[in-house]
């Protein structure tokens, strides 16, 4: 059992732990009860900046995976204080209410390219609020500075992980669009690609840029046309389907991509968002489409600029036609603009 000291003294030990270089170096002038604590509480530190000390924003495009995969081995961490019995049952809850966080954030019907700074917050907030990494009720401590240093260490933790939540949002998201920004996008494409490859699936590419944006830039200025794309990002958000992508990638194109899709399905994403584009925005988009199909060992670069040229194809010579898709047909090349 760790002996209780003033709260005051322990903060003098977290942040000496904290900000030493070395604390082991000077562990032995403290007193003998206060050891055991700097022992503690070091433990925990070690393992909470161990969690994050590889971490990298470009690895990760879902949060949710992050946040699961660092619940984890917090909950690793709790377990390798074996002196704490108390906490290993507090483990065993983290896992069940990871389990309750999956269900609400990783499987509900709101696509996980909706994050915001609302969502990022009731992320954060519902882990401390549920339990995930709630503190234990007052009696099931075995000292008062045992529930104080667990606290510290859950703060640390807490605010660490949300540190890094919003470093993957502003790595992986276009804050303007409310999509995957261009470097997001590649990487989620190579994925889908590598997936298809290997799992002899079909997919589809949408190539779609908004016709005239520049037009509608200077007349309404940039402020009111980044609206506009905010509000198109949201719409995009809200049509596309669990798995689907949909990402900027750069100036005003877009891509989708929807694996085990054909033509019908194509067709028929484009129309819904180009329908619900134009009736919030005034805004009419042209696209071009490219069926993946299984066996297909074209790369990656090279599918994505069929259905770049099909986009083409679609607008015509003068860049006159809009407002329609087109697909991809073998030998297609974009017009020479006139």
């Amino acid at each position: 059992m760790i002996n209780d000291i003033s709260a005051s003294r322990l903060e003098q030990i977290v942040n000496l732990v904290k900000t030493s270089p070395n604390p082991n170096k000077f562990k032995n002038e403290f007193p003998q009860e206060e050891q055991e604590i700097v022992d503690f509480y070091q433990g925990f530190d070690t393992g909470i900046m161990n969690i994050f000390r590889d971490f990298e924003p470009h690895n990760f495009t879902n949060i949710d995976d992050f946040v699961s995969d660092s619940i984890m081995n917090f909950e690793s961490v709790v377990n390798h204080k074996t002196s704490l019995h108390i906490l290993r049952r507090q483990s065993r809850r983290g896992l069940e209410k990871e389990q309750e966080y999956k269900l609400k954030f990783s499987h509900n019907e709101e696509n996980e390219q909706d994050i915001n700074e609302n969502t990022i917050q009731s992320k954060v907030q519902y882990l401390k609020d549920t339990g995930i990494i709630s503190m234990l009720r007052d009696e099931e401590y075995e000292s008062k500075t045992e529930k104080l240093v667990y606290e510290h260490a859950l703060k640390t933790f807490v605010s660490t992980l949300e540190k890094n939540i919003r470093a993957i949002y502003s790595n992986n998201m276009d804050d303007t669009r409310g999509v995957f920004n261009k470097n997001a996008t590649r990487r989620h494409l190579e994925g889908i690609d590598t997936r298809a490859k290997d799992e002899n699936l079909s997919y589809g590419l949408l190539f779609f840029d908004i016709d005239d944006f520049g037009d509608e830039n200077k007349r309404i200025g940039h402020i009111q046309a980044d609206e506009k794309l905010g509000q198109i990002g949201q719409i995009l958000n809200k049509k596309s389907r669990g798995g689907d992508l949909i990402g900027s990638y750069g100036g005003d194109e877009y891509v989708v991509a929807i694996v085990g899709a054909n033509q019908e399905i194509m067709e028929t994403i484009f129309n819904k968002i180009s329908c619900e584009i134009f009736m919030d925005t005034g805004l009419s988009i042209t696209g071009g489409y490219h069926i993946v199909q299984v066996g297909d060992n074209n790369s990656l670069d090279n599918n994505l600029d069929n259905a770049n040229t099909a986009m083409y194809v679609a607008k015509g010579s003068k860049g006159f036609e809009k407002d329609r898709v087109i697909e991809y047909i073998k030998g297609m090349v974009p017009p020479l603009k006139t």
